[in-house]
C-alpha cells in the first residue's frame, strides 16, 4: 500500500512489519500520540511495558465487567493470550517510541504523509532514526502515563478461516474519556485489510459493557447474534446476556451484486437504528436531524417485545437469509403452493415481497421441481373400446413420453377392438325396471338407444305409459311392502354412463317414490277408497284426476328409468 523499498527485507526480517506507524491529534487537539505496530513477540517489547499491561488487563479481570476469566492471569498466561505468532500488536504512546518502531521503509508522498500522519511526527530525523537502529529496551518509563491503550490484531480461526480477525482492546484506566478506544478501533479496521484479513468479529461483548458497544455501532459493525444470559458478572444478581459484533471489510458475492446488497444494507441499517432508539430511548450516534424526525415517527408503529422488532403485532423480519429461512421451513412442512406459504407468513411475520421470498424458495425446492417435471413428461393417452360382448368402454390412463406406443399395443392386446368400432351412442341402452310385490318378481327390460333424441322420446313415452296404466289398474295398497322405497337392480351389461346418472337422481327418486306412497295410504283410509281406480269424483280445488297414483307412477318411473 506504502510502496515498500525493499520488500526482501520484509520477507527476511522476523522482527519487521509492513504496517506503518500512524500519529494522530487526541481529542483536545493538542496531544501527540502514536500508534505502533509490533510483531506479536512479547521479546520485541521492554519488559517494563509487558509487565505494566499485565497490571492493567488483571485489573479489568478484577473488576468482573469486562472479560470471562475469573481469576488474574499471571506473566506466562498473558503472553499466551496476547501475543499470538500470526498476529500484530499495536501499543498508543504519547508522542513518539522510536525503539518501538518495527516498520519497513516506505517511500513518502503527500498522500502516504496525510494518512500516517506525518505531518505530527518526527520520524525522518536523524535522531529518531537513530534511536531506532540502537533500539534500548531498557528505557526507565512510567508507563502508567506514556502508555494510552493496546490492541491484539489476531486470526480468528486457524487453516481455512484464518481471513477472519478478531481481537482485544485495552485502555489504560487513567487516561480514560478522551476517545481512546475509538481511535483503537478505527486503527483496526485500518491495518485488517492491509494484513490480508476480509472480515473482523467479536463473539463475546456484555451488555453491560456500553463503552466499546457504542464504538462498534458508530463504526457500522452489525450486531450478528446474541447470547441470553452468557455472563456472570461481578455485581450482577443473574447472568447478563452477551452480543455478537462483526464488519466485513471484502465479499465476493457482495462485489458482484453490490446493488442489491447496499438496498439490503440500507433497510437493516434503518431497522437496526430503529431497534436501537427502542430499546435505548435515545438517538443512535451520529444521527442527523432528518433522521431523529423518521424515527420519532416510524417508532409509533412499531414496538420491541422480547427484544424483537414487531409492526401492528407482526415480527419484522429484515434480515434476506432469515426471511429465507422462515419461508423455507415454513413450505417444507407439507410443501403446499405459493399463495397458502404467503398467507402463513404473512399471519406472522411482515418484511416487504413476501411472495417473491417464497416463490424463490418454491423454485428451489427439489420435491416440487421433481413433481411438476414428472407431470410435464407424462402424457394422457384415451382409448375407446368394445369389448367382445359388444359394450362400449373408454379408458383414459397416464404414461409418459416416448411409451406412448407401446402403452397402445398392451392395450390392444388386452381389449381387442371390434371390427365395426361402433360409437358410444349407437351401442347405449335404456332399462326399465318394474317392481313386483314378492322380493325377484322384478321385470327388466332393454331398449336400444340410437340417438340423443330417442333418449328423450322413450322417457317421455315411457312416463306417459305408466299415468295410463295406474288408471286403469287398481293399486295394490294392502301389500305391506308398498311403504317401502324399490331397490333399482343393475345389470351387468348396463354401460357405465348410465349407472352414473341414475346414483346423481337416486336421492330424488327415493323421495319421490316415498311421497307417492304416502298419498295412496291417505287416499286409501279416506271414504269412497274403493273408487280410487278411477271412479271417484273430481278432487276438490279442481285438481287432476288420481294425483296419487299418477305421483306414484311417475316417481316410480323416474328412479326406475335411466
Amino acid at each position: 500500500m506504502y510502496g515498500n523499498e525493499d520488500n526482501s527485507q520484509m520477507m527476511d526480517d522476523p522482527y519487521s512489519t509492513p504496517l506503518q506507524p500512524q500519529t494522530i491529534l487526541l481529542r483536545d487537539g493538542e496531544t501527540v500520540s502514536t500508534m505502533y505496530p509490533i510483531p506479536a513477540n512479547p521479546d520485541l517489547l521492554p519488559i517494563g511495558l509487558v509487565e505494566f499491561l499485565l497490571d492493567e488487563f488483571n485489573m479489568e479481570i478484577e473488576n468482573g465487567q469486562s472479560f470471562p476469566y475469573y481469576e488474574p492471569l499471571s506473566l506466562d498466561e498473558f503472553k499466551k493470550s496476547w501475543f499470538d505468532c500470526h498476529g500484530v500488536l499495536c501499543v498508543m504512546v504519547l508522542g513518539e517510541l522510536p525503539e518501538l518502531d518495527y516498520s519497513v521503509p516506505i517511500n513518502r508522498s503527500e498522500e502516504i504523509d496525510e494518512v500516517l500522519g506525518l505531518k505530527y511526527s518526527e520520524r525522518f530525523t536523524s535522531t529518531y532514526m537513530k534511536r531506532k537502529e540502537r533500539r534500548n529496551l531498557n528505557l526507565s518509563i512510567q508507563w502508567e502515563r506514556q502508555c494510552l491503550g493496546i490492541f491484539d490484531l489476531k486470526p480468528a480461526y486457524p487453516g481455512r478461516s484464518s481471513h477472519v480477525a478478531t481481537g482485544t482492546f485495552l485502555v489504560n484506566a487513567g487516561i480514560r474519556g478522551k476517545g481512546i478506544g475509538k481511535t483503537l478501533v478505527d486503527c483496526f479496521l485500518n491495518w485488517a485489510p492491509q494484513l490480508g484479513f476480509t472480515s473482523c468479529y467479536f463473539p463475546l461483548v456484555y451488555g453491560t459493557n456500553v463503552g466499546i458497544r457504542r464504538i462498534f455501532e458508530s463504526s457500522n459493525f452489525r450486531r450478528i447474534g446474541k447470547l441470553p444470559e452468557s455472563g456472570i458478572l461481578k455485581g450482577f444478581d443473574s447472568p447478563v446476556d452477551s452480543f455478537i459484533y462483526g464488519k466485513e471489510f471484502t465479499h465476493v458475492s457482495k462485489h458482484m451484486n453490490s446493488l442489491h446488497s447496499s438496498v439490503d444494507d440500507t433497510i437493516k441499517a434503518k431497522y437496526e437504528r430503529l431497534i436501537y432508539y427502542l430499546e435505548h430511548g435515545e438517538y443512535p450516534p451520529s444521527c442527523n436531524r432528518n433522521e431523529k424526525a423518521r424515527l420519532r415517527v416510524i417508532a409509533k408503529k412499531h414496538s420491541l417485545i422480547n427484544g424483537k422488532l414487531h409492526f401492528k403485532g407482526k415480527e419484522v423480519v429484515y434480515d434476506p437469509q432469515r426471511q429465507l429461512r422462515i419461508a423455507y421451513e415454513t413450505h417444507m412442512v407439507d410443501h403446499q403452493g405459493i399463495n397458502r406459504v404467503t398467507s402463513k407468513l404473512a399471519e406472522k411475520y411482515h418484511w416487504k415481497g413476501i411472495k417473491q421470498t417464497v416463490i424463490q424458495v418454491i423454485n428451489s425446492c427439489s420435491n416440487c421441481q421433481e413433481n411438476t417435471n414428472r407431470m410435464s413428461d407424462e402424457s394422457v393417452v384415451i382409448d375407446t373400446r368394445t369389448d367382445p360382448n359388444g359394450q362400449p368402454h373408454t379408458i383414459v390412463h397416464a404414461v409418459p413420453q416416448g411409451h406412448i406406443s407401446e402403452s397402445l399395443e398392451t392395450l390392444e392386446e388386452l381389449t381387442p377392438a371390434d371390427s365395426t368400432n361402433k360409437s358410444r351412442l349407437k351401442t347405449s341402452f335404456v332399462q326399465r325396471i318394474k317392481f313386483g310385490k314378492d322380493p325377484g318378481s322384478e321385470s327388466v327390460k332393454r331398449k336400444l338407444v340410437t340417438s340423443s333424441d330417442d333418449s328423450m322420446n322413450s322417457f317421455s313415452n315411457y312416463a306417459n305409459e305408466g299415468i295410463k296404466s295406474s288408471s286403469r289398474k287398481k293399486s295394490r295398497s294392502g301389500d305391506p311392502r308398498g311403504s317401502e322405497p324399490g331397490t333399482v337392480i343393475l345389470e351387468e351389461e348396463t354401460p357405465n354412463s348410465m349407472v352414473d346418472d341414475a346414483l346423481l337422481n337416486l336421492e330424488d327418486n327415493v323421495m319421490a317414490a316415498v311421497e307417492a306412497v304416502r298419498n295412496e295410504q291417505q287416499q286409501k283410509s279416506s271414504p269412497g277408497s274403493d273408487n280410487i281406480n278411477g271412479n271417484s269424483k273430481d278432487p276438490p280445488h279442481g285438481g287432476p284426476k288420481n294425483h296419487g297414483t299418477r305421483i306414484s307412477s311417475e316417481g316410480i318411473n323416474r328412479q326406475a328409468y335411466y
